[in-house]
């Protein structure tokens, strides 16, 4: 894929006071907002992910690469938006430039942890007639939850443990959908080999987890939990009591969401209109 140079992205702009364009962080991200709109996404409007601009940043991957072009843009054009994870933003009360948006809940995953998307796939896609999609969403929900204090445990230490390469899904036992566990402390015990850590801090980052965990109570779900790390969750459980591969599962989870849901949304229903209507 040819890259763009974010100053030709914004000469562009300056040049054709019609052209209108929305950032996002992934490729799913994009096809998914393009699904939303489909025929009705207004003509002088494109939506873009990172993979197709030119820009480095020290950290923070495609999220941090498109905080960076919305602050190049912020002054000299009006006609550029970004949608971005909300990522840890509202709970810190870290600022973002005006034109980027945050996603309702922390990240773009998070819209499918509705009860009536998991109702969905579990009924429809997985064929599983007697399961409570409340019980089984509070479940995995909670499982988001530990997991969320964890990485924000290993930010606050700086630790960088490497949630990416180390899933909490791979740590997942299950006989049926009552029954999720996570063997939490070998998780944390990989994370620390994996980021090259002694294991002998590993008691005292459990400790010092476990206090986070209390911390964070009266957060509510939807900002704290990771998508990604329920989407992994779910993966195992699929897997293990459906034979849906690993790949599958988060396919299913993509398609369980209905257009109308948008309305549920403030950030989703301004993203929306700002496809259809072109309007800054």
């Amino acid at each position: 894929m040819l890259r763009r140079d974010p100053e030709a992205i914004l000469v562009a702009h300056m040049l054709d006071p019609n052209r209108r364009e929305l950032y996002v962080e992934g490729r799913v991200d994009r096809l998914f907002l393009g699904w939303v709109v489909g025929e009705g996404m207004h003509p002088d409007v494109l939506i873009f992910d990172m993979d197709a601009v030119e820009l480095d940043v020290r950290d923070g991957g495609n999220r941090g690469r498109l905080i960076r072009l919305a602050e190049l843009a912020l002054d000299r054009v009006k006609s550029i938006r970004c949608l971005a994870d909300a990522d840890w933003d509202r709970i810190l009360g870290r600022d973002v430039p005006s034109n980027v948006w945050l996603t309702d809940d922390r990240d773009m995953e998070g819209y499918l942890l509705r009860e009536d998307c998991l109702n969905k796939v579990l009924r429809v896609g997985l064929g599983l007639e007697n399961v409570d999609a409340g019980v089984f969403r509070r479940r995995i929900v909670e499982v988001g939850r530990l997991a969320a204090a964890l990485r924000l445990t290993s930010m606050e230490q700086e630790l960088a443990l490497p949630f990416q390469r180390t899933e909490v899904g791979s740590y997942v036992d299950c006989t049926s959908v009552d029954s999720i566990t996570v063997r939490w402390r070998a998780f944390i015990q990989a994370l620390l080999q994996n980021a090259g850590i002694r294991l002998s801090r590993l008691d005292d980052l459990e400790t010092a987890w476990r206090l986070k965990v209390d911390e964070l109570a009266g957060v509510e779900d939807r900002q704290l939990v990771h998508g990604k790390d329920v989407v992994s969750v779910l993966r195992e459980v699929f897997l293990r009591l459906c034979g849906v591969s690993r790949d599958d599962c988060p396919r299913m989870l993509w398609l369980s969401f209905e257009r109308d849901m948008v309305r549920d949304y403030p950030t989703l229903r301004a993203v929306e209109a700002f496809l259809t209507t072109g309007v800054v």
